[in-house]
């Protein structure tokens, strides 16, 4: 048993009561003595209860400053709620929101407003409070950005996306469909930073269906939000394909193959895949007649988004993402190194029918580069 050394006169108080028994003498009266050396015992155990706790604290405390100087992370609380915020300053983060309207805006140049909307998220993400999500397209980086998340602090044990037999808000939905559409308001989304932010920093929804998330508050000053886009074709050619043609198509175009990759290069899935996601139209989906106001509608979205960024130069923008968040990303190279995408697809008819048909997508991709963070 771990043992603290009593004070001189709880030994003292032992000794003279062990001599009195030895000696039999009357003159000592044995049962003060027996009450003293129980009321010693007691204070003793105290003493050692209290000494263990305060010990178990300091080494709690020595083990996270550790544990974040391991990570390099700097100004990062990954457990800091937003009701513990105090109530002066939470209240002054919150008038600071300005309403951003819905496709407001038909130019490039990113309004003075939002630049500061984008720079209080950034601010709040530092402080503890805001909540990092990555809206994730599918086969656009979203298992490499998880990877490098969890480094961080905490996120959802499936994928960054979900529960997968981790831990998870209790009262939080577990499909990934459709649950970030669901930030449609200040309040909602307010609602959902506080439900998910005490259990992580960094969490994914991905889209592998259409939907509309023009809806989201995007503005809401305690969510930052990134989104890293990819070229149709590459996006084309990765593994997996749509779900029906990934069990048929198991690599490259090649003589063997031409009829399959002709029959994915024609489906409905393919058409215009991330254009779709993004447009505020889940109909925007009509090949290379796909109408510009679905393209400009997209870039509307994009807009919105505190971060977007490139892959490919994703280790360059994973890198530059951590300078403004105050994380110590280390640039990581690509797993994998393809050939240029008009090479893999071998077939100047099929090149071009892509082309044609992905041009809006295309387009959407090219102008995306004008607002990423690191510019490929």
């Amino acid at each position: 048993r771990f043992h603290i050394p009593s004070l001189s006169w709880f030994r003292y108080t032992e000794i003279v009561y062990s001599t009195a028994r030895m000696k039999g003498d009357d003159n000592y009266d044995m049962e003060g003595l027996v009450h003293a050396k129980q009321q010693t015992q007691k204070l003793s155990g105290q003493v050692q209860r209290l000494f263990l706790r305060v010990l178990f604290a300091v080494l709690g405390i020595v083990a996270v400053v550790t544990a974040g100087e391991a990570f390099g992370v700097t100004n990062v609380t990954p457990y800091l709620r937003l009701d513990k915020v105090p109530d002066s300053e939470y209240s002054s983060l919150k008038e600071k929101r300005v309403e951003v309207p819905q496709d407001k805006f038909s130019g490039e140049e990113i309004p003075l407003q939002e630049k500061s909307i984008k720079e209080l998220q950034i601010e709040n993400y530092k402080k503890g409070t805001a909540l990092l999500v990555n809206v994730h397209i599918t086969h656009h980086a979203g298992t490499a950005i998880c990877h490098t998340m969890r480094q961080f602090g905490p996120s959802p044990k499936f994928a960054c996306m979900g529960a997968g037999g981790g831990p998870w808000p209790p009262e939080a939905e577990t499909g990934r469909k459709g649950l970030f559409s669901t930030w449609s308001s200040y309040e909602e989304a307010a609602s959902r930073v506080q439900m998910f932010r005490p259990y992580f920093h960094f969490l994914s929804f991905e889209f592998i269906w259409w939907g509309n998330l023009h809806q989201v508050y995007f503005e809401y000053d305690n969510l930052v939000t990134i989104i890293p886009l990819r070229h149709p074709i590459d996006r084309f050619l990765a593994g997996g394909k749509c779900p029906q043609w990934g069990h048929v198509i198991k690599s490259d175009p090649n003589e063997t193959n031409q009829a399959d990759y002709w029959g994915y290069a024609n489906s409905d899935c393919a058409d215009n895949y991330a254009l779709r996601i993004l447009a505020n139209n889940s109909n925007c989906h009509d090949g290379a007649d796909t109408s510009l106001e679905c393209l400009e509608s997209a870039k509307n979205l994009l807009r919105r988004f505190t971060f977007v960024l490139d892959q490919d130069c994703l280790g360059e923008s994973m890198v530059a993402l951590g300078n403004a968040l105050n994380l110590t990303i280390p640039y990581t190279a690509p797993k994998k190194s393809h050939r240029p995408a008009r090479d893999r697809i071998n077939n100047d008819t099929l090149w071009e029918f892509l082309n044609h048909r992905f041009r809006r997508d295309i387009e959407l991709y090219e102008w995306s580069k004008s607002l990423s963070i690191v510019k490929c």
